[in-house]
């Protein structure tokens, strides 16, 4: 009898005449342009969306009905003394109202300089609030923004408690809910395309944000069925650190003035000019024998830039060493502890956690390579100053 591959067998139960698996696929599939491109669960494409929908300048025309419609739905409970009520909302002149994205890394901020007022909206989709992150945020608008009425909103698929008690719980449904409200009561306000675009968003939210959703619990019930074929596919599916550390590969390789060296899927590192200039008597650490090399860090979900002195003769790096110390202003690291096979003394931070997990990678292969460019032309040159004053000590 020839052996019988489980595995197989696993896979084709989930394709064969699976009608849970052909309903998911129609409902996956049926057109949403949100996730054509990708929006379904990427914190920064829900925040530009908010952005527009709640700017009263923005183009869907509806003036300052969504801002003041999203405000009585998170202000009408709060019962805190102070703090700004439903009734705030119905008679503040919104239309001087800005709307921002990322600023100080707060995901959205509603800011209204006439009438004195400023909301913050953390948006968390995949992950939970963490390092004191929300109080954090909070101490830093109390502190711009001292005597500005001010209220905190903590957004969520299902509405999850803050850990910080002066944020109110919004569940993703009830923006999905308020858009509903807001095409419904303008509807003849609405041009076509307007109109569409709304309502797509907020079956987009129903269908993959919100808890319960039907595609959900369709996935709930396949993976129940057929969790050994899941866990298999699962086990061989693209790895994000891979396709980042291949495009900063092909990004460094597309400079004429980089050199690669030897690169993991951890460590993508590479050389310039000057680095090129020092004796490469490195010992154990790539095959290039290069003592100092650039090297992008690409672990935990993001990414950082380093230079870093490398295992060799201990009398030249020390020599290297004693001249990097007396450089602090130049390399951000040089008063770190001196490590005898590594020593990390300058660090940039390069991509943050957010557009590392959310960004399509072509898109983020286009950051990367934007920010080389500036790096090389604005940073670079005061780096490989400081390190051709070593030379002279290292030949």
């Amino acid at each position: 009898m020839p052996e019988v591959d489980e595995r197989l067998i696993a896979l084709q139960g989930l394709i064969h005449r699976n009608s849970d698996l052909e309903q998911l696929e129609a409902l996956a599939g049926r057109f949403n342009p949100f996730t054509a491109m990708g929006w379904t669960r990427q914190e920064i494409r829900h925040s530009a969306f908010l952005r527009w929908f709640l700017d009263p300048q923005a183009s869907h025309g509806l003036g300052v009905y969504p801002l003041r419609a999203f405000l009585k739905e998170v202000l009408a409970s709060r019962g805190v003394v102070g703090s700004p009520t439903v009734f705030d909302a119905e008679i503040w002149d919104l239309a001087a109202s800005a709307v921002l994205t990322e600023w100080q890394r707060i995901d959205v901020l509603i800011r209204n300089d006439e009438e004195r007022f400023v909301i913050v909206v953390e948006n968390k989709l995949h992950s939970s609030e963490h390092s004191g992150q929300l109080k954090r945020y909070r101490e830093l608008v109390s502190g711009t923004f001292g005597d500005y009425a001010q209220a905190y909103v903590y957004l969520t698929p299902s509405g999850d408690p803050p850990t910080d008690e002066l944020y109110e719980p919004l569940a993703y449904s009830a923006i999905a809910d308020l858009v509903d409200r807001v095409v419904d009561a303008r509807r003849l306000q609405l041009s076509d395309e307007v109109r569409t675009f709304l309502e797509q968003y907020a079956e987009l939210v129903r269908r993959y944000i919100v808890e319960d959703s039907e595609i959900q619990e369709l996935c709930r019930r396949l993976y129940e069925k057929h969790r050994v074929a899941f866990d298999l596919i699962y086990e061989h599916r693209p790895d994000r650190a891979l396709e980042v550390s291949e495009a900063l590969q092909r990004t460094i390789a597309s400079r004429a003035d980089l050199t690669p060296d030897q690169s993991s899927k951890t460590y993508i590192r590479f050389s310039t000019p000057v680095l090129d200039r020092f004796p490469r008597i490195a010992d154990g650490w790539t095959k290039s024998g290069r003592l100092i090399l650039f090297e992008f860090e690409n672990s935990r979900d993001e990414i950082a830039l380093k230079l870093v002195l490398g295992p060799g003769p201990d009398d030249v790096r020390a020599r290297i060493r004693d001249g990097i110390v007396a450089q602090a202003k130049v390399f951000n690291r040089a008063g770190r502890r001196f490590g005898t096979q590594w020593w990390s003394f300058h660090r940039m931070a390069w991509l943050p956690r957010k557009s590392y997990l959310e960004k399509p990678i072509d898109e983020m292969e286009a950051e990367l390579a934007a920010k080389l460019a500036t790096f090389v032309e604005q940073d670079l040159p005061s780096l490989e100053a400081g390190l051709e004053l070593l030379l002279e000590n290292v030949r």
